[in-house]
Order: C-alpha cells, then structure tokens, then sequence
C-alpha cells in the first residue's frame, strides 16, 4: 500500500517487512549469496585481520671457498697464523661449514681459524660443507733457521746443542748454523770474515748469508779491542750486510753478553759495579756494560737501523748479581759464581745465557716447563769444579731474572 504525502512516495512498514521476508524465503537474491562463504573463507584463513604466512627462503649454497693464497709455511715456533678464509657467494650460508687440519700431529687449527704448528711436515686445511669436502689448502711446517755471529760468548749460550734441546723442550725447533771467531769484536768480525775458531756448516758469515734465508740472525758485541763507538757502528754495518743478503726479511738481534772477570776470585767479584760503571765515554776502550748497551741502542734509534730486538743477558747476570748478594739466591753471593774463568761462564751461566737468548726471540716460551734432565749439557762436569748442582730454586731465580729483564729491554 502506498500513500502520497507531499509528493513522496512511502511504503508502508507492514508490505516492506512482508515482501522482505516473501524474498529471503524464495531464491537467492544477486551477490547477497556470496558473503556467507566469503566469510567461510576467511575463517578458515584466520579471520579477516590474520597475517599472511611467512615467505621461507631457501639457505644460500656455498658455491667456492677461497684463502688468498695457494699454500702457507708455518715455522715451529710457538706463534699462531691467521687463516683468511672467503666463501662465494658472500651471501652463503656458512652454519654447516667446517674448517680443519688432516693432521694434528702437523698443526692444528683453533675456532678462530689459528693454524699453529706441531711438528715439521706437511698436511692440509680441509674445508667441508654439510660433511662434504670442498676445498683444501696445503700447509707446510718447517723448523726455524737461526744464524748466530760473535764470538766464545756467543759459543757459550750452546747453539750447537744444548739450545736446540732446550728449545725442543718448549715445543719450538731450529736448525741452525754460526759464525765464531773467538776473542773478536763484531767490528773484527766484518774485517776478517774468513777468520773462525769453530767449524761450521757454510764456513763464515758471508757465505751462509748469501746461500740461506735465515728467519733470525743474532749479531753479538764484544767492545774492548775497539772502542765503543766503533762496535756500535760494526752492528749498524753487519745489520746492513743481514739487509742486502739473501736473509733480508730476517729478524735480528743484538746480543749483549758479560763484561770480563777482574777481580782475582770469582766469589770477590763485583759484577754490578762493573757493569754499572759510569766511568767511560763512547770513545774509550771497555767491556760491555750497561752505558754501552745504552749508547748501541741510540745510535740504532738516531740512525733508523731496525732490528728486531735485543737479547740482554749482561743485563740479567746483574739482575742474578744483586738478589744472589742480597741472599735471595740460596748458596749464591754474586754472579762471579756463574763464571767459569775470567771470560766464559760455567752450566748455570750458559743456561741463564741460553734461556735469555730463547726468551728474548721467541717471547711465548713457557721458560718454566723447561727441564732440566732432559739436557744433559747444563748438568755439573765433574771435570770442571766450577759448575754447579741444580736446585729448582736456582732455575727458578734464573727464569725471573731472565724474563724480567728481556720485557723490560723490549724494542717498542
């Protein structure tokens, strides 16, 4: 029913609701059928506001494994070699990567990726993927080349054996070759190349030098025969002769040892006042103490002349000297008993001599897992009634003089 009010036409309530109802109880009514399993849909989707689900991306494969180099050369020395390790490409996926040595006994590889060596040989780096190998690089390890020039105080720290022990002792290994010429200076030394009082592998300096590239090379002073001055410039000279040869890329050390023996007893002897004297002047004729030790290193440091570092084994006697006089060293009252003659020195001197050479090239020694039985060199000779019986307190007292002075002489 309709009915006309002002020109509008208006249903009536009663006719709307009945012709509504007559049509949702009949066929369906255009989209209107479509919502219900739209929202169907929805639900079971989540509902309308749900996430959509997550995209999962696949692992990026490791396609290549590079190392920047074809091979690496480690020396059995205690020291640990960075391994540079790119894979392709950059994105991959490296969580099932495994990097690894074929043989430990060889050298070893730690999480950081640090190769450090064994024992001389070779093996490989093994890189595997998910258990698959993929990549291997060769690693050779060989012992340290060390070359030693000076004279019977280069002798008496026992490059010929008893070092070699030592330091296999500790886990490092040498082979190595000298030149000695005994009672020279270095600066003789450069002037007489072919002079020697010892037999060695490639008879002098000049010749190993030229024939073999030697990882260190110890020069050892002797002032005394020349002046001060003049030994200073001989290891500024002899570090240039190490520079043009074929042991250019050497690390060298300057090795200072004792002053001579005055006094008219070892037990008398006053090794401080020797060595600490300050009654000399670059230019005089004197043994090796503390004021030339002093003078070599300014001038190296004036002139630029890079070295490695220096071995200070004068320095550690005076350090031995003064806690042995002061009572600190049991059975010991200076370092006259640590000399053999007015020169060399006895088994307690060439051990203090040998660690401080070991300790001042290869600083990660342990010098207190050294053992002492395992080197029958430094043991008492019954014929020598200078040497000494070992205590562990003796090598103890040793060890600290040794370590303290070879961190507080270091080149920085």
């Amino acid at each position: 029913m309709f009915f006309h009010d002002r020109g509008h036409t208006v249903q009536s309530q009663g006719q709307s609701q009945g012709q509504s109802q007559g049509k949702s109880q009949g066929r369906p009514q255009g989209k209107s059928g479509i919502l219900p399993a739209l929202l169907l849909f929805l639900a079971a989707c989540g509902g309308e506001d749900s996430a959509p689900p997550p995209v999962v991306v696949a692992p990026v494969a490791v396609q290549s494994v590079s190392f920047g180099t074809s091979a690496i050369e480690l020396l059995d020395d205690l020291n640990a070699t960075a391994l540079n390790v790119t894979v392709a490409p950059a994105n991959a996926d490296m969580s099932r990567l495994t990097i690894a040595s074929s043989d430990p006994a060889v050298f070893t590889i730690d999480a950081q990726r640090n190769l450090t060596a064994v024992a001389a040989g070779t093996a490989n780096v093994v890189v595997s993927n998910n258990g698959a190998q993929i990549a291997t690089l060769p690693v050779t390890v060989r012992n340290v080349r060390l070359y030693s020039i000076g004279n019977s105080h280069t002798w008496d720290f026992r490059p010929y054996g008893d070092f070699l022990t030592l330091a296999g002792t500790l886990g490092i290994s040498i082979e190595n070759d000298w030149h000695i010429h005994c009672g020279s200076s270095l600066a003789r030394i450069l002037i007489e190349p072919d002079q020697t009082c010892v037999a060695s592998q490639h008879g002098n300096f000049e010749v190993a030098l030229a024939e073999v590239a030697y990882d260190i090379v110890t020069i050892q002073t002797f002032p005394g025969e020349v002046s001060g001055r003049d030994e200073a410039q001989a290891v500024i000279d002899m570090v240039a002769r190490i520079r043009q040869s074929k042991s250019r890329d050497a690390r060298i050390f300057v090795y200072f040892s004792w002053p001579t023996n005055l006094a008219p007893d070892l037990v008398s002897m006053d090794y401080a006042a020797m060595w600490e004297s300050a009654d000399i002047t670059p230019d005089s004729l004197f043994p090796t103490t503390a004021a030339f030790v002093a003078h070599v290193r300014e001038r190296l440091a004036a002139e630029n002349v890079q070295v490695s570092g220096i071995i200070p084994t004068g320095a550690a006697f005076n350090s031995f000297h003064k806690r042995a006089a002061a009572g600190q060293i049991a059975g010991f009252q200076g370092a006259g008993q640590i000399y053999r003659d007015l020169g060399h020195v006895n088994n307690i001197g060439s051990f203090a001599a040998s660690t401080s050479v070991l300790y001042s090239i290869f600083p990660r020694a342990d010098l207190l897992q050294t053992d002492l039985n395992a080197i029958p060199g430094f043991a008492p000779k019954a014929t020598d009634p200078t040497d000494r019986q070992w205590d562990e307190a003796t090598r103890r007292a040793i060890i600290s003089v040794v370590r303290d002075e070879v961190d507080a002489s270091a080149i920085r």
